[in-house]
């Protein structure tokens, strides 16, 4: 093995280990949670957005099973009105390891562009956050919904929101994926600069 390529591959390992570290944190703490009012923005996207954009597909798959198993141990461990939908891994697990697939998709594009080209880098970076926040959102919301309406997990949604599980997901959607997707798309391009400029000097 090349030295470049051993080093590369320590690099690798690194940030792995570092953001799994830090959705770990952020999961089991509550700070990856921003709350105001009724709205709730997640920011256990962004760890897996920047493990894409910055080490590559791998990275981020890693990251995307670390988000998705902490979830499906915390549906065990912390009790909650829906905790019985990710007591399922392909609810808790499988839309998680989705998200890096979405962002790469648009990712792979940014190496293509200059660096004197700083806007359309920013776009993609920002469609690329985007996309991975509502893959979140979709999969694990649609996932839910076809549980529930195919007889798969039953639960009285009535006691958790009693115009039913459309409405209590939709309202899920409204409330936590919109602003999820806008803080992504707003953090993900200044802190990529920023590495650009500090870590990856590029």
């Amino acid at each position: 093995m090349r030295r470049t390529d051993q080093t590369q591959m320590i690099r690798k390992l690194v940030v792995s280990g570092m953001l799994a570290a830090i959705v770990a944190v952020l999961m089991m703490t509550g700070l990856g949670f921003i709350q105001v009012g009724p709205l709730q923005a997640s920011l256990l996207c962004l760890p897996i957005i920047l493990g894409v954009m910055t080490e590559g597909l791998g990275v981020g798959l890693v990251l995307g099973f670390t988000f998705g198993f902490l979830s499906l141990i915390q549906a065990f461990s912390t009790p909650s009105p829906l905790a019985i939908f990710f007591m399922n891994p392909l609810i808790s697990v499988l839309p998680r390891v989705c998200i890096p697939i979405a962002v790469w998709l648009v990712a792979k594009e940014i190496k293509k562009v200059s660096r004197e080209n700083a806007k359309k880098r920013v776009i993609l970076r920002v469609l690329a956050a985007v996309l991975g926040s509502v893959t979140n959102t979709v999969l694990v919301l649609g996932a839910m919904y076809v549980a529930y309406s195919s007889g798969y997990i039953v639960i009285e949604v009535q006691e958790i929101y009693e115009q039913g599980m459309a409405l209590l997901l939709l309202y899920i959607a409204l409330t936590n994926g919109l602003p999820e997707a806008a803080v992504m798309a707003f953090a993900t391009p200044p802190v990529m600069a920023a590495l650009d400029r500090t870590v990856y000097k590029r």
